[in-house]
């Protein structure tokens, strides 16, 4: 049992480093995009972000 805890948390951890580089990535391209682009990208940053704030709690 603690074996298929473990696993979960490790995909979680993994979950996590892809959302918070997903993150990065999608900050990183707000500049550059129009500002119905920007407000697009800003919503799914915040989903994302909301997602992590989740799993940490």
């Amino acid at each position: 049992m603690s074996r298929l805890i473990e696993n979960f948390r490790f995909d979680d951890i993994r979950l996590a480093d892809r959302l918070e580089a997903e993150s990065k990535e999608l900050r990183s391209r707000l500049r550059y995009e129009s500002d119905k682009e920007r407000r697009y990208i800003q919503d799914e940053i915040d989903e994302i972000e909301s997602i992590l704030c989740q799993m940490c709690c």
